[in-house]
């Protein structure tokens, strides 16, 4: 009986495990159709979001077409206004043009009128009342300025030679000493000028112009007496007609002669404690300075000139003068070659300017062993 219950048993349990996989079998089947059957559900979705994106970048797009042709209109119309705002424009300035010119033309025929009614009240000609003013160097400022309808210079005499005086040639005294009028309208001037910039020797100079009083031309220069000073650097300057060319030509020699003073003082102010003897005249023309090398027992000295002068050939279209150095080096009083002191000076005032090349040469020649080191 025991051993019939075991089959039984076992036949039961056989049955469930049977019916047991043929669920799960089921089960499987099942689940694999719902699978396919979403997976066609994901892919029409996704289908049909495509098809809303395309859709919706056609309806922007025709969105941005639309407002592209208004915006095209606008700008159509925008330029048709502007062209008739402007031909309306031009045609209200021709309007004002015309207005303005009506105007004027109704103003000069009262002012006429008003002069035909001042001459037969006051018995005046018409001629006196339209006659031109003549203005000329000695017409007083108010009077020219009255009158004045240009941008030009004045021509009151006193106010120019003020100006020019006080701004332009200030260390220039200009005076007048003679003012006589000679046969028909020429007026002979005589002017001494005194130039004052370089104190030690200031230098005068007259001169003689005479010119047409009415045409206002001048007639004839002369310079009448130069300083015996600066009588030979100037010589060249003498044979100038031209009264503003001389009188610039003047000034700037006056001015280099004050810049070479200051050169040359300046060098001896640097040098004076360490030579013997240093000469720089009044003039500053020149320095020379000397000295003694105790080592090599010898004497040395160098002088340097500063020339300052006209040339004939260049005061055809220069009013400037012309400076040279030249350079004299002696040991033992015989004399070395300028040429080759010459050449080191050169050398040294393109590497350093004037005033300090000339104190290297000055070294250079009197201190060559302190200059070496």
């Amino acid at each position: 009986m025991e051993f019939t219950s075991d089959l039984e048993q076992r036949k039961q349990q056989d049955k469930s495990s049977s019916s047991i996989f043929a669920s799960s079998t089921t089960e499987n089947e099942v689940s694999s159709s719902d699978s396919e059957g979403i997976n066609d559900a994901v892919e029409r979705s996704r289908i049909s979001e495509d098809e809303l994106k395309k859709l919706e970048l056609i309806e922007k797009k025709n969105e941005l077409l639309e407002k592209r042709n208004q915006l095209l209109t606008e700008v159509n119309q925008l330029e048709r206004e502007s062209v008739e705002m402007i031909d309306k424009a031009n045609k209200t300035i021709d309007k004002n043009a015309l207005d303005v010119l009506n105007d004027l033309l109704s103003f000069s025929q009262k002012q006429s009128q008003d002069l035909e009614v001042n001459k037969l009240i006051n018995g005046e000609s018409l001629e006196r009342l339209s006659s031109s003013v003549n203005v000329h160097g000695d017409t007083s400022v108010d009077d020219e300025l009255k009158n004045k309808y240009d941008s030009l210079p004045l021509l009151n005499m006193k106010l120019r030679l003020k100006y020019l005086s006080q701004y332009l040639y200030k260390d220039i005294k200009i005076i007048i000493t003679s003012n006589s009028k000679n046969e028909g309208s020429n007026v002979s001037l005589n002017v001494e000028l005194y130039f004052q910039r370089f104190e030690n020797i200031t230098f005068s100079v007259t001169i003689k112009i005479v010119y047409d009083e009415v045409n206002e031309v001048m007639k004839d220069f002369t310079i009448i007496s130069v300083s015996d000073q600066v009588r030979l650097a100037v010589q060249p300057l003498l044979q100038v007609r031209n009264p503003s060319f001389f009188l610039l030509a003047c000034f700037e020699f006056d001015k280099i002669r004050q810049r070479r003073f200051k050169i040359l003082r300046r060098l001896r102010d640097k040098f004076i404690k360490r030579v013997k003897t240093c000469e720089l005249p009044r003039s500053g023309e020149y320095i020379l300075l000397h000295t003694h090398d105790s080592l090599k027992e010898r004497d040395i000295s160098l002088r340097i000139d500063f020339q300052v002068f006209f040339e004939a050939k260049k005061l055809s279209y220069s009013p400037f003068p012309t400076s040279r150095l030249t350079y004299e080096l002696k040991k033992n009083g015989k004399r070395m070659l300028d040429n080759m002191v010459e050449n080191i000076a050169d050398g040294l005032i393109k590497e350093y300017g004037v005033e300090k090349g000339l104190e290297e040469l000055c070294n250079a020649c009197l201190f060559a062993d302190l200059y070496k080191h």
